[in-house]
């Protein structure tokens, strides 16, 4: 297995005590605005942008389906899985684990 497709890998067992959630990622939003992705080398077509602080400023960054960083698009918003303790309360009020929950 290379680097690239181990740091792809996604661990599908939580710890102990523990299990993964999908919720939405705000600092995220769907559309690339026909630009390419900004991965050195890549020529995808970006497909979300993340706001990121750039000095004084904040800049969208657009990003391929390849490179949202563990993330994904689902029902037009992108989503990102966390990690919530089994005796916490959802981070969402939702108790449903492994759907899509947004954050209020």
């Amino acid at each position: 297995m290379t680097d690239a497709a181990a740091r792809k890998e996604v661990i599908d067992e939580a710890p102990e005590g523990y299990h993964y959630e999908w919720c939405v990622d705000e600092s995220w939003r769907i559309g690339g605005n026909g630009r390419k992705c900004r991965m050195l080398r890549c020529q995808n077509q970006a497909v979300a942008a993340f706001d990121r602080k750039h000095g004084k400023f904040r800049v969208w960054w657009h990003y391929c389906e390849s490179h949202l960083y563990g993330r994904k698009i689902q029902d037009g918003k992108v989503i990102q899985r966390i990690l919530v303790e089994d005796s916490s309360p959802s981070p969402d009020a939702d108790s449903t684990k492994g759907t899509l929950n947004e954050r209020t």
